[in-house]
C-alpha cells in the first residue's frame, strides 16, 4: 500500500492562503473593470429645450446638456435638426449621429470639455446642420408642420478609451398660439 503524504498545518494554511489570494485578485480585477465603466462621462439627451421667439417670429432652440457621469469629457460635439411628420426610426437617429461621431475626433473640435455635474447650453443657430443649410424656422412654419420633432445627437470622448460615445435623442414640438413646448425628450441609441 502506498504511503500517504501527511499534510501539516502550515502547508494547509499556505494552500488556503494562496487560493484566497488568487480569488481576491480575480474579484478585485472584476470590480475594477466594472467601476472603470461607471467612472466614464455620460452625456444624455438635453435636460431641457426652450424655444426663444425673436420679434420677426423666427425660432431658436436652446438645448441644455448635462454630464451625469463621473469624469470630464475630452471633446464634445452636438448637432440636431427638425423633422416634420417623423415617426421613430433608428436609421434616422444613426444618420443624425453621423456628423457628430465623425467631427468629435477632429482636433479642432476637441476644445470643449464638460465636467461632471456641469451643464452646457447651445443655441440651434450654432448647430452645424442649422449653420450649413441655413435652416430657419418660424412659429407659423412649425405650426404648419405635422408632428415636428427635434432629432439630435451629442457625441463625446473620454480620455481612457478611443471610443466615440454618443447619445441620439428626439423631442416632440408642440405649437399652440405663440407658445412652443416640448412635451417629451427621449434618449435613443446611447452608448
Amino acid at each position: 500500500m502506498p504511503r500517504r503524504r501527511k499534510w501539516s498545518w502550515p502547508t494547509i494554511c499556505a494552500a488556503i492562503s494562496g487560493i484566497a489570494a488568487v480569488l481576491s485578485a480575480y474579484f478585485a480585477y472584476l470590480t475594477w473593470d466594472l467601476s472603470r465603466h461607471e467612472q466614464r462621462p455620460l452625456v444624455g439627451p438635453p435636460t431641457s429645450i426652450k424655444a426663444v421667439i425673436a420679434p420677426d417670429s423666427s425660432v431658436n432652440f436652446w438645448q441644455v446638456f448635462k454630464n451625469v457621469g463621473h469624469s470630464p469629457t475630452t471633446a464634445l460635439f452636438i448637432d440636431a435638426t427638425i423633422k416634420p411628420n417623423w415617426t421613430y426610426s433608428a436609421d434616422d437617429l444613426l444618420q443624425v449621429c453621423a456628423i457628430p461621431d465623425e467631427r468629435v475626433t477632429a482636433p479642432e473640435h476637441n476644445t470643449f470639455s464638460l465636467l461632471p455635474g456641469s451643464e452646457w447650453s447651445i443655441d440651434s443657430a450654432n448647430l452645424p446642420t442649422f449653420l450649413e443649410s441655413k435652416l430657419r424656422f418660424t412659429v407659423e412654419g412649425l405650426r404648419k408642420m405635422l408632428k415636428p420633432n427635434v432629432l439630435g445627437c451629442v457625441a463625446y470622448l473620454w480620455r481612457f478609451d478611443n471610443v466615440v460615445h454618443h447619445t441620439a435623442y428626439y423631442a416632440g414640438i408642440n405649437v399652440k398660439g405663440q407658445t412652443i413646448t416640448f412635451p417629451y425628450i427621449y434618449a435613443a441609441n446611447s452608448n
